[in-house]
Parts: C-alpha cells; sequence; structure tokens
C-alpha cells in the first residue's frame, strides 16, 4: 500500500458534533441549572435579609436612645427621625406596638420583590420588652 493512500485513510475531516450529542449536553446543563438556581436564589435572598436587619437594628437603636430621654419607646418612625423603608428600599418598616416597657417593630419584604418570595422570613420582627429582646419568627432569619 502506497503510503499517500496510508495517511488519507488515517486523516478524516472534522465533522463537528451530532444532534444527539448536542442534546445530551444541553439536558444536563438543563440538570444543573435546575438543581443549582433554586439554591442560588435561596443564598441571595438570605443575604439581602442584612438589609432588614441593619434597618431593625437602627430602629432599635433609635429607640434606646428616645427612651432614655422620653422614658418611653416612640410609637412612630418620624418620632425616631427614620425614614419607612430600608437602606436599600428592599423593606418596609413599621413600629406595631410601644409604651413605656418595650416596642414591637416589623421589616417586611416589599410586594413584588424577591424578598417577597423569602417564605416565613418575609417579615423580621423585633420585640422588646422587659424580659428582653426577641428575634422573629426564627433566630436563622436574623443569620443567627
Amino acid at each position: 500500500m502506497p503510503a499517500a493512500l496510508v495517511v488519507r485513510t488515517l486523516a478524516r475531516p472534522n465533522r463537528g458534533f451530532t444532534l444527539v450529542e448536542v442534546a445530551t449536553v444541553c439536558v444536563i446543563v438543563a440538570i444543573i441549572a435546575a438543581i443549582a438556581l433554586p439554591s442560588f436564589n435561596s443564598y441571595l435572598r438570605r443575604g439581602k435579609r442584612h438589609d432588614a436587619i441593619t434597618a431593625l437594628t437602627r430602629l432599635q437603636q433609635a429607640q434606646s436612645s428616645y427612651q432614655y430621654q422620653n422614658g418611653r419607646y416612640a410609637g412612630d418612625l418620624a418620632a425616631l427621625g427614620l425614614p419607612a423603608h430600608s437602606l436599600e428600599g428592599l423593606y418596609s418598616l413599621q413600629i406595631n406596638s410601644s409604651g413605656a416597657d418595650g416596642y414591637s417593630a416589623t421589616a417586611t419584604a416589599a410586594p413584588g420583590s424577591a424578598q417577597a418570595k423569602d417564605g416565613d422570613c418575609r417579615a423580621l420582627r423585633l420585640t422588646v420588652s422587659p424580659s428582653g429582646t426577641d428575634y422573629g419568627p426564627r433566630a436563622s432569619c436574623w443569620n443567627r
């Protein structure tokens, strides 16, 4: 057999990928994305809860200062000089109840935002009473 014939039969042109190979890769990528995307979104929501935690912490500090000066806790955000929304605007703040002994405040995720899909943690609650401070609805919502 001549050498030129041997070389020609061994060196085949690159024909690319078949439709079956491309479809298989697409299915594998779709399965990986279906598994990873919900976990990634949950991670992002958990990270953005920091906006609510920061807002409620600022409210707690302002309430402490207000109580020291006035002998009772403020009943609204205006008395504390605080805005009705968190710094990033992901949560709305409100003081639910207040008095001389304590108060309760809530940071609720803005409707239509990704945080509104945060399950049990879409509304974080801070309750200060003579018996202590309660962080609700669960400690895990406060990343504790």
